[in-house]
This record gives C-alpha cells, sequence and structure tokens, in this order.
C-alpha cells in the first residue's frame, strides 16, 4: 500500500468516526428523554443539563475529530504515490486497514468522549445547584 493511498484511507475513516459523533446524540435521543427535556420545572432540569453536556461533548469530538479527518486529507494530496509502506502484512490489504483505523478511532474517541463528560458535567450540576437556592 502506498503512503497516499493509506493517507486517504485513514482519512475517510477518522471522517466517518466523526460523522457518527456528530450524529450519534440525536439518533439515539430516546422517547422518555425527550419527554422530560421538554417538560418545565421550577427548578433546573438535571436531565436536560445532561443532555446538553453530552451533546456538546459529542460535537467536540466530532469536530477534533474532523478536522484531523482533513489534515490526513492534506497529507495524502501531499503524499507520494510511488512511495510504499512498509506496514504489516494483514495491514496491506486496504479493508483490515480501515477496520483497524476504525477500531483504533472509535474506542479512543468514545474514551475522549466520556473524559470530557466527567470533566464537564459535575461543575455544571453544581453551579445549578447553588444557582437555584
Amino acid at each position: 500500500m502506498n503512503e497516499q493511498l493509506a493517507c486517504t484511507l485513514a482519512a475517510a475513516s477518522v471522517g466517518f468516526t466523526a460523522a457518527v459523533f456528530f450524529c450519534v446524540g440525536t439518533a439515539l435521543l430516546r422517547h422518555k428523554t425527550m419527554v422530560v427535556l421538554a417538560t418545565s420545572y421550577w427548578d433546573y432540569n438535571k436531565e436536560h443539563a445532561t443532555a446538553m453536556v453530552s451533546q456538546s461533548a459529542q460535537y467536540a469530538v466530532g469536530g477534533l475529530l474532523l478536522v484531523v479527518s482533513f489534515l490526513l486529507q492534506v497529507v495524502a494530496a501531499l503524499a507520494s504515490p510511488t512511495n510504499l509502506l512498509s506496514l504489516h502484512p494483514v495491514l496491506a490489504n486496504a479493508y483490515i486497514f480501515v477496520l483497524a483505523i476504525l477500531l483504533l478511532t472509535g474506542p479512543t474517541a468514545f474514551g475522549l468522549y466520556k473524559l470530557l463528560l466527567r470533566w464537564r458535567l459535575p461543575p455544571l450540576l453544581q453551579e445549578l445547584q447553588e444557582n437555584t437556592k
């Protein structure tokens, strides 16, 4: 596999993962959650705050992956189509290469999403609790 093809395939794979993170928040919104989000409350709505932070974290991860995807596309455009990469023989197959990139990118992105969620939600909930006292 040459450098150009490898970078193009990696860019497409990372771009696909970015698209998944942009879509997952709204695609997986359950009916019960929509009912809770649409209901008015006198105090703050914990479910609404959680959903907002979750969607914000998903967009942040999706945006970061999209930037990486675009950078990989630039590298692919500049890469030499004649230089061969010395990959493990299994990764020389384009389908397995894409699968390997997806298996690397997906869990890493999900971990980053969970980290952002854990980092951003508690301070928001604490501030909301203080503002409603």
